[in-house]
């Protein structure tokens, strides 16, 4: 089913503006739902599910995701792709050619329909991602609206030419163009919210235009890290390059523990490796053999919202396609129980939410290459400690903990203050006060 809008029915961003300002009552910021506080994305690619039903694979899978305790399903587009001829940017998830066209290959807008509705009634929020600067070489637009794009030409010094697939967000009708396609098609589904990308460098108000047109409030998060319009800090986009120069030197750094302080007054996304990055760089496991799983808890503890990338809780050794349509069951799962004790302690542990304005987070033992970082809310408490050196470490903290319970054995432990405490190499310690 394709959802249709008129083209030709395109006023002028300033008449779109003044309409926003005098007719629409919705707030210039959103409200942070309570439900956002326990928040933790599982990033999900759909076309791994082509080979399992498209769709319907997906909304069979749910009940295994919601029992490892993930309660946000965040889908790659659904959208009509180019794959063919298309060497542009043929890995990229948002190479689509109409906004308002599911792909055949998943299934149809009925479909979509009964994941969103089946994914609710388990409990689970579902977002989409959409893209307002990149899309395929043959998106609708390229024939209605030529002049939208950075550029017509497809071949540059020999290359193919990556401005010819981006939108010229500055083109006066381009914000009236988004506007309309977002609001026809999040209007005519119940998604919970819907990540937005492409907005790095955003044109004035183009968040509360975008939201403008919707019938409902759903919550906008932002991909990028330098954030407008109210929509939250985004994406920390410095935790991946930061656990880079850690592992690569053996060292903490002092731009880690700054990022900590930093983390603590911001309202982050904290992928360790999201799509983007697995489609870069490779996976968790290949880059960091030794250290990974670590790194993971690392993302539960700093303020903000876990991230994950379908198929970490199997272990990745390769990097995901978002255009392969094998899926990607595997018959060693490694690190669901990992998942599945963070996300609950997330789900249950006060000290792990969002609490916006209170975020209590603070380094609790004495410099060296181990770091130990303890979330607090009201007596509610949960510490991770970190050793970043490939060798045995020493390390003391400043306070002591009595009668807490281990997050992956559910043993009592207690850790007393200022004496010394060793922890192995690319080692971490997870535990908190509730069980």
């Amino acid at each position: 089913m394709k959802i249709l809008y008129n083209p030709l029915h395109i006023i002028s961003l300033s008449i779109a503006l003044c309409l926003y300002i005098s007719c629409h009552q919705k707030s210039d910021s959103q409200v942070w739902p309570s439900w956002a506080n326990d928040m933790v994305i599982y990033e999900l690619s759909p076309y791994q599910y082509v080979d399992s039903g498209g769709l319907k694979g997906i909304t069979r899978d749910l009940p295994r995701i919601r029992n490892l305790f993930f309660n946000t399903i965040l889908l790659q587009p659904i959208q009509l792709r180019d794959l063919a001829s298309n060497p542009f940017n043929p890995s990229s998830q948002f190479a689509i050619q109409d906004y308002n066209e599911i792909d055949p290959k998943l299934g149809t807008s009925k479909d979509l329909k009964d994941l969103i509705s089946k994914a609710q009634q388990l409990g689970l929020k579902i977002f989409l991602e959409w893209n307002i600067e990149e899309t395929g070489p043959h998106h609708l637009w390229r024939k209605l609206h030529p002049l939208h794009f950075r550029s017509s030409e497809k071949i540059v010094n020999n290359r193919y030419n990556l401005e010819y697939v981006k939108f010229n967000l500055q083109h006066e009708n381009m914000t009236d163009l988004h506007r309309e396609a977002f609001s026809n098609f999040a209007n005519a589904f119940n998604f919970d919210g819907f990540m937005i990308y492409g907005n790095a460098n955003p044109i004035n108000n183009l968040i509360q235009i975008l939201r403008s047109g919707l019938n409902d409030d759903p919550l906008l998060l932002s991909a990028s890290e330098n954030i407008q319009d109210g929509i939250g800090d985004g994406k920390n986009s410095k935790l991946f390059d930061l656990l880079t120069t850690v592992y690569d030197s053996g060292k903490l750094s002092t731009s880690l523990r700054e990022h900590i302080q930093e983390a603590s007054q911001k309202h982050w996304l904290n992928p360790f490796i999201d799509y983007e990055t697995n489609l870069n760089k490779g996976t968790d496991y290949t880059l960091f053999p030794n250290a990974y799983k670590y790194y993971i808890m690392f993302a539960y503890i700093l303020p903000g919202i876990p991230w994950i990338l379908n198929g970490q809780e199997f272990g990745l050794t390769q990097a995901i396609n978002a255009f392969n349509n094998n899926s990607l069951l595997r018959k060693y799962h490694f690190n669901e129980d990992l998942f599945r004790s963070l996300n609950l302690q997330k789900k249950n542990n006060p000290a792990l939410h969002q609490n916006l304005g209170q975020h209590n987070c603070a380094i609790v033992s004495h410099p060296s290459d181990v770091l130990a970082i303890e979330r607090t809310s009201d007596s509610f408490y949960c510490v991770g400690i970190f050793n970043f050196s490939d060798t045995i470490t020493s390390f003391k903290l400043t306070k002591a903990y009595q009668n807490a319970y281990d997050l992956f054995n559910k043993i009592p432990v207690n850790y007393p203050a200022n004496s010394e405490l060793k922890l192995g190499p690319y080692q971490a310690v997870m535990f908190s006060n509730v069980p």
